[in-house]
């Protein structure tokens, strides 16, 4: 197979498929069907990135049959053109109601038709990534816990002013959930229908503030064929995060200033004055008030941002929320990993409890999100979390300490050695084995063997 996007031909029009195949083959991967009734098995088998969907079928469907078909399973990733010899605007309205994202008239040239096809995957492959984003997002979500009298003062807080459209503030140590709340306030307020999109703002320029923010008209500059929307269109009608708002730089910080005044703007190298309906929730781990006084942030801008202020406690604050957290926790790396861990060990969890979590719910995930590595039952144990030692007496291979006091190098080195060694416990030192269990070729593993100071032949018995 060639090309990479996979387009899927479906067309009654034996002629038009051999020609539109002909020169499409070298860029992209094209497979066909004459209709949908066999259409239908050629689709779920070669999984298209983009559909070719004449507009009339002669196996009594139509073209706009499949599309409600189609978008009523949510295939959001799918980009479909629907094609026809006869297009008004009757049909191309009535299309885009639906759900497709281009049409385009067979009677156009053959170079016309592919540069259309090319068009169209450009100007939707962003749509295409973010709801392929949006699922996964949705497939790993986790909501805030208020089991705690904290958090519980934190949601009875946030219900007073989510469903007004002001900004909110949220601010909080490193992984202690805000982005977490920030979700969990769109999608229960009267903007949940709208969109819900991030920004990362840290590592922003002035000219990727404008291009991320406005987008850009056509010919702005050489490869921009097309006009492309920025995030204040995509956040139209919904919320706008705008993450690590202490970390953006200052000279951009009255640029960011105008758009949340004014929610207006003109894309680059355009004239027209844009307006949109966003709402603005910032992320901070920094003390804004005191980025002010040294001279890092804006005072205006600080205030247009904290309309509403949220502030959430770190996790050793709210110990109650643990166990919630952490069965959420389990449960989407069970949906991640396909796994069926199905609970946490008592053991493991009064050591949650006492814990001091320097790192939050942030670091939490990461206990857990280890022990799923190296758990072998059901139930997930202490045993399974390396190097675990929490205000006890437990030790696990010969090393003592918190398992986040070290530094990533050697947390990496030791979680590896500590797998190791309990893969040839298992295994009684069976090299082969042992390497088809881990998934490596065996001259793989012997070197991780030599890396980390292992001996197969201490493991084989007699």
């Amino acid at each position: 197979m060639t090309g990479k996007y996979r387009i899927l031909i479906i067309d009654d029009d034996k002629e038009f498929i051999r020609r539109t195949k002909t020169y499409l083959k070298d860029s992209y991967c094209v497979a066909e069907s004459k209709g949908w009734i066999e259409g239908r098995e050629v689709f779920l088998n070669f999984i298209p990135d983009v559909l070719l969907l004449d507009y009339k079928l002669d196996d009594g469907y139509d073209g706009m049959d499949v599309v409600k078909e189609l978008r009523k399973e949510r295939n959001d990733y799918l980009i479909i053109i629907l094609v026809s010899n006869y297009l008004d605007n009757v049909i191309v309205q009535t299309a885009r109601r639906e759900g497709v994202d281009q049409c385009i008239s067979k009677r156009t040239s053959e170079e016309e038709l592919k540069r259309e096809i090319s068009l169209a995957i450009e100007r939707n492959l962003d749509k295409r990534i973010r709801k392929l984003n949006d699922k996964k997002r949705e497939e790993l979500f986790i909501e805030p816990v208020f089991e705690s009298d904290a958090m519980k003062r934190v949601r009875d807080q946030v219900r007073r002013f989510m469903n007004l459209d002001e900004n909110i503030l949220i601010t909080g140590p490193h992984g202690s959930g805000k982005e977490v709340l920030a979700s969990w306030i769109h999608y229960r307020s009267a903007r949940a229908r709208g969109p819900y999109h991030t920004a990362g703002l840290p590592e922003l320029t002035s000219e990727l503030f404008a291009s991320e923010f406005y987008g850009h008209v056509k010919g702005a500059f050489t490869s921009a064929e097309i006009e492309r929307e920025g995030l204040l269109d995509l956040a139209h009608m919904g919320t706008l995060v705008l993450d690590e708002i202490g970390e953006l730089k200052y000279q951009l910080q009255p640029k960011l200033l105008r758009i949340v005044e004014h929610k207006s703007f003109r894309r680059v190298r355009g004239t027209k004055e844009i307006r949109k309906n966003v709402r603005f929730i910032a992320l901070t781990n920094k003390i804004l008030s005191a980025e002010v006084a040294k001279g890092n942030f804006r005072d205006d801008l600080f205030h247009r941002l904290k309309t509403f202020h949220v502030e959430l406690p770190p996790l050793r604050d709210r110990t109650e929320d643990i166990p919630v957290l952490a069965r959420q926790l389990l449960e989407r790396e069970n949906r991640k990993r396909r796994m069926h861990v199905k609970a946490i060990d008592s053991a493991l969890m009064k050591i949650m409890m006492k814990y001091h979590w320097q790192g939050n719910v942030r670091e939490l995930d990461e206990w857990i999100k280890n022990g799923m590595t190296y758990v072998s039952g059901d139930i997930l144990r202490k045993e399974d979390i390396p190097q675990v030692i929490v205000r006890t007496s437990i030790k696990y291979s010969g090393i003592d300490g918190n398992l986040f006091s070290a530094s990533h190098h050697d947390f990496k080195f030791e979680s590896v050695r500590l797998y190791l060694s309990r893969l040839l416990n298992r295994c009684k030192g069976d090299m082969p084995e042992a390497a088809r269990i881990a998934g490596i070729k065996r001259e793989a593993l012997y070197r991780l063997c030599k890396k980390h100071g292992i001996k197969p032949a201490d493991f084989r018995s007699g």
